[in-house]
């Protein structure tokens, strides 16, 4: 028994002192660095999350900045942020075809070097911690869907460094990428088309029901409060026809959840003749999924918003609110489209013409880019990202009120 136990204590003898070895070792030597140690041993890595952009810069200061070749036929896109639409983004990508070649995309920032464009996002806090270094021909881009209005008081843009991006990726025409949260869509002509209204059958115009229509108007919306003040408007138009709002705003709303998508679809294609499709600024080419739902569950879109329509929707395919001088007035011409089924008709005979189909959106306009010549988009550069995005195309200071009409 006596000579187990020091058989016992010459082992523990000869770990204790090749550990106390070891670790003299590291902490004597010059090289070493007490923080890399430190972080080499944190719950994030134990559990493989992604380092912070420090722990990056550090990693990879003797390579970062040289400029790599690109991954071949799969070019790397990282999100430097999470997004609640990333769906809609891997959606995108797999609509794409560049060339048999395809883009990777990566939300996992240990991936900045080999990454071919890094995206970031405003309203995340991606921009509270920026990579430390940079390879000299990987794109930046500045990914912003929301309005201006909305996006000045988000965000202390002053933290922003000069010439940090090189392409933008916002709802706006002049945009590198234009998007939308939601992918976009677009209006393909149809090889053949034929104008169905001569034929009457109001119980099935283009595959809807429209004698089964025995609402007027609906408003799916969260934000209770804008700018343009679209609530006050919705109220006023309450006064004269019955507009039945869905959410949390105004009074007496009804309830129609994100999980019975389907469902709600389904309603409003078989009850309403009207879709509000109100915005929450007055900005150009500001157009979000709003007017796009009307199109889709068969009903007439209703706009108020700063955006030129025609630039995203055939014309008579939607009813403009800003073209009446007062809510009462739109209200009335509503109440007589919905008196006459041949004039509400009208605004379907856009089905004969076109295929409404979703767009293959940003991120596959980006894909193509990454497999262009790189030093073009490389090379470009915004010098103060919020001057572009604020001062180039001025949103209405507009807010609506009774008052005004």
């Amino acid at each position: 028994m006596l000579n187990r136990v020091l058989g016992y204590v010459v082992v523990f003898f000869f770990i204790g002192a090749f550990f106390i070895r070891y670790v003299a070792y590291f902490l004597l030597r010059p090289s070493f660095n007490r923080k890399q140690l430190n972080e080499a041993f944190t719950h994030d890595d134990l559990l493989g999350v992604a380092s912070t952009e420090v722990d990056i810069a550090e990693r990879q200061n003797d390579t970062c900045m040289k400029t790599r070749p690109l991954s071949g036929r799969h070019n790397t896109i990282l999100l430097w942020m999470p997004v609640s639409y990333i769906w809609s983004i891997k959606m995108s990508l797999k609509r794409c075809s560049v060339a048999g070649n395809s883009c990777r995309l990566t939300t996992d920032r240990r991936q900045l070097d080999v990454s071919d464009a890094v995206v970031f996002h405003f309203r995340n806090k991606s921009f509270d911690r920026l990579p430390t270094c940079r390879r000299s021909n990987q794109r930046y881009v500045y990914l912003n869907f929301e309005s201006a209005i909305r996006s000045r008081s988000d965000y202390p843009w002053g933290k922003i460094p000069r010439n940090f991006f090189n392409l933008t990726a916002t709802y706006r025409l002049d945009s590198d990428l234009t998007g939308r949260t939601y992918g976009g869509y677009q209006f393909k002509p149809k090889k053949e088309f034929a104008i169905q209204h001569k034929s009457n059958d109001w119980k099935n115009y283009y595959g809807i029901n429209i004698t089964s229509k025995t609402k007027i108007a609906a408003w799916f919306v969260s934000n209770c409060k804008t700018s343009i003040n679209r609530e006050g408007y919705v109220r006023e138009l309450r006064n004269y026809i019955p507009v039945d709002v869905f959410g949390k705003c105004l009074e007496n709303p009804k309830s129609c959840s994100r999980e019975r998508h389907t469902e709600c679809e389904a309603m409003l294609k078989r009850d309403y003749l009207f879709y509000l499709s109100f915005e929450n600024s007055f900005c150009p080419d500001y157009v979000t999924e709003k007017l796009y739902t009307a199109f889709e569950t068969g009903t007439i879109p209703v706009v108020f918003g700063g955006a030129n329509d025609s630039l995203f929707a055939p014309p008579h395919t939607y009813i403009n609110a800003r073209d009446f001088k007062t809510p009462k007035l739109l209200a009335e011409y509503l109440i007589h489209l919905s008196r006459n089924l041949d004039l509400y008709s009208r605004y379907f005979d856009w089905k004969g013409k076109f295929n409404l189909q979703s767009s293959s959106g940003w991120t596959c306009k980006l894909c193509q880019m990454l497999h262009a010549d790189l030093r073009v988009t490389a090379a470009k550069s915004y010098e103060v990202i919020e001057k572009w995005f604020f001062d180039k195309q001025k949103c209405e200071n507009y807010q609506w009120s009774s008052v005004k009409g």
